[in-house]
């Protein structure tokens, strides 16, 4: 990567919410970080953002915070946001809540 080369990377494609949530994931830790997730305290927050980030800079476990974020607040209104993330990031958390959204909208 170009930013492990030069020791330092650009956040400029990134919303200043996005760079908060990502600080507080590195304060408060995995666990923590989710609850707070959670609470809903990020009212402006852009998950996909935050997903698009995680996965840029490889920071799995916060990769894995927004997959189960989704998880417990998609709709079937997200099932397209879904299947283009699940496929762009080869994501299989994100590629079984779109089948099973997928599979609820059919019952």
């Amino acid at each position: 990567m170009l930013e492990s080369q030069e020791k330092k990377i650009n956040l400029s494609d990134f919303s200043e919410t996005t760079i908060r949530a990502f600080i507080d994931f590195i304060y408060l830790g995995g666990p923590d970080f989710q609850e707070k997730l959670m609470s809903t305290k990020y009212i402006d927050l852009d998950i996909w953002d935050l997903l698009e980030f995680a996965h840029r800079f490889q920071i799995t476990t916060l990769v894995d915070c927004c997959t189960n974020f989704l998880s417990r607040l998609a709709t079937i209104d997200d099932v397209y946001s879904l299947y283009k993330a699940a496929e762009l990031y080869d994501n299989e958390h994100l590629k079984e809540l779109y089948n099973e959204l997928m599979i609820s909208d059919v019952d």
